[in-house]
């Protein structure tokens, strides 16, 4: 499951802008009943877990927008994915 959610999160781009609707379609946000839900995203921007933009008129009907490289630091941290670095180059060693 974990290799699946790291896909989904490698597939976001930084500087792209998502909506809570892109972000539960890439279903990386659950719910108790293991189901993706909008909820979940809205709880974590008004505690401050997730950095959001407020699109919105006013704050009584925000509309958020949260950007990439934010979405996919937040999901690391919480799930303790580990970021890929660029593979090292083996070295021959003479004997």
């Amino acid at each position: 499951m974990l290799k699946q959610l790291a896909k989904k999160i490698d597939s976001i781009k930084d500087d792209q802008m998502l909506t809570p609707a892109d972000i539960q379609e890439l279903g990386v946000l659950i719910d108790s009943n293991l189901k993706p839900t909008r909820d979940v995203l809205y709880k974590l921007i008004r505690r401050g877990k997730l950095a959001a933009m407020n699109l919105g008129a006013s704050d009584a009907k925000p509309q958020y927008a949260i950007q990439g490289s934010e979405l996919k630091r937040f999901l690391r941290e919480r799930y303790r994915i580990i970021e890929k670095s660029p593979a090292k180059a083996k070295r021959s060693v003479a004997v």
